[in-house]
């Protein structure tokens, strides 16, 4: 019995069809990771340091308001695009007079955090991924928390009157602006 001609040419365009198949396939699968990669948020962290040894506040005291008055003059309209998602402050007295006046004006209700370092910069990481946090700590949290955040092991030394803009992508390596004010 001799089979029809179809049958005889359908193992000779089987290759051909699994080819097309797997070049499809692996289209589709490229452009879903191009699109993945381009429209991967980063999450924006600003870290403002504060002075909270008594021998730089006794002097710095009356700097307090004004400085903290010229950060928050720093922020946009908390009803603007681009505005601050999260405020961090920590549990010291200095950190929350120093997060009052932003908090005013961006209308966000602080949170006051215990975590130092490695703690706070994954409770950030998880809780505001692609979004933009404000955080306010001592100057003394900064580095161990600036090490975690950028994935570098030294970080500079940082004056009062600067602040971090550290930029964290989803892919890639994290990169950090100091600005003053």
């Amino acid at each position: 019995m001799t089979s029809p001609p179809w049958v005889k040419r359908r193992p000779f365009l089987m290759p051909i069809g699994l080819l097309l198949g797997g070049a499809a396939a692996g289209a589709c699968a490229l452009a879903l990771a191009c699109w993945w990669l381009i429209t991967a948020p980063s999450l924006q962290v600003i870290v403002v340091p504060v002075a909270s040894d008594p021998a730089s506040t006794e002097g710095a005291a009356a700097d307090v308001p004004s400085g903290a008055e010229r950060l928050a003059h720093l922020w946009a309209d908390a009803r603007s695009s681009g505005h601050i998602d999260a405020l961090y402050v920590g549990g010291s007295p200095a950190d929350h007079d120093w997060a009052a006046p932003s908090a005013a004006r961006l209308g966000l209700r602080p949170v006051t955090v215990s975590e130092k370092g490695a703690d706070l910069a994954r409770r950030v990481l998880d809780e505001h991924p692609g979004g933009r946090v404000l955080i306010v700590v001592s100057k003394e949290g900064v580095p161990a928390l600036m090490a975690h955040l950028t994935g570098e092991s030294s970080s500079p030394s940082i004056a009062s009157d600067e602040l971090l803009v550290i930029a964290i992508p989803r892919i890639g390596r994290a990169t950090y602006l100091r600005l003053r004010y």
